[in-house]
């Protein structure tokens, strides 16, 4: 492979660096770089043959070639630390295979976290309420972008450019090919994984007998962590039990008119109440930490939503 063949594959990716660094240092021969694509040439076809779907798709060929190099990138960078002086030392006297396989180890780390958040950030009804045997319901904690998020690195992909309290759109796919792209899936997985723990600390069996509303993006944590904040506010209890009607008042009574943002006394009162509420229940600081933010992210949400609703009663009156 030339230099400029294997750049064409990702530029910037850390290989493609790496390789251009070391052909202008000369500690590259032409021969070290042909079997460097040779190797990533005979694993993207392994890759190719075990996971396609359809063995004459040019598309899955491509994406295999992608995944391989990527995969061999991560490796790379992660081998060296980052350092390029390191790396090009390195990948001339290693097959590029080990590269794949530390890129590879490291993504099934993260594919196995993605896994666990999967199966564990859910809520799961209680089997008898009211004295009654229950059919067990389940509350998925993440959203309708975050599912997505959760399906690409499963596929040893990307789809954010960066990692928000909560996930609100999705990016192009591409394959994790740097350690700064795996940092931000971990990260973006961290901040599912304190929602689902802040959650869990919640009464499930009040939650599951409330009524949620239809959401555009199926984000249930999110109702119910307003429907909990409307109920704190006005009426200072855990519930979940939630109308139009007390949206209403949410704004009337805690809202300033003039730009529809939570007084200061009602948003320190809420967001004391939370930071309390999860002492109480020893929760680590990092799940704190993340649910004050969440919840002051929720208000924000929640002050549009209930100016909404309260323009629209007056007009209507």
């Amino acid at each position: 492979m030339t230099r400029a063949r294997i750049a064409t594959v990702n530029p910037r990716s850390f290989l493609s660096q790496t390789t251009v660094y070391g052909m202008e240092q000369g500690i590259f021969s032409r021969d070290k770089v042909d079997d460097v694509q040779e190797q990533i040439a005979a694993i993207s076809h392994k890759l190719f043959v075990t996971r396609s779907r359809d063995l004459s798709s040019g598309e899955e060929a491509r994406g295999s070639i992608l995944s391989a190099f990527g995969t061999v990138s991560l490796g790379l960078e992660y081998a060296s630390k980052g350092n390029i002086e390191e790396s090009a030392t390195i990948l001339t006297h290693n097959d590029t295979i080990l590269f794949f396989r530390i890129g590879n180890t490291l993504l099934k780390r993260l594919l196995r976290y993605a896994q666990k958040i999967r199966e564990e950030a859910v809520l799961v009804s209680p089997t008898e309420m009211g004295g009654i045997v229950q059919l067990q319901e389940r509350i998925e904690i993440y959203n309708v972008y975050e599912r997505r998020f959760l399906d690409a690195i499963e596929r040893g992909q990307l789809n954010i450019a960066a990692a928000p309290l909560t996930l609100e759109s999705n990016s192009l796919p591409r394959p994790i090919s740097s350690l700064r792209e795996l940092s931000m899936g971990h990260k973006m997985l961290d901040q599912i994984q304190y929602r689902s723990d802040y959650l869990h600390t919640l009464p499930a069996d009040r939650i599951f007998d409330a009524e949620f509303p239809p959401d555009a993006r199926d984000d249930m944590a999110y109702l119910i962590t307003r429907h909990l904040i409307v109920n704190i506010a006005l009426y200072r209890q855990v519930d979940f039990h939630v109308t139009d009607e007390d949206l209403v008042n949410f704004f009337n009574i805690c809202c300033d008119a003039a730009d529809g943002k939570i007084l200061k006394p009602h948003l320190d009162f809420v967001i004391g109440w939370i930071g309390h509420y999860l002492d109480l229940k020893q929760v680590e600081s990092p799940v704190r930490r993340y649910a004050i933010e969440y919840w002051r992210e929720c208000i924000c949400t929640l002050e549009a939503s209930s100016r909404e609703l309260a323009h629209g009663d007056s007009e209507n009156s």
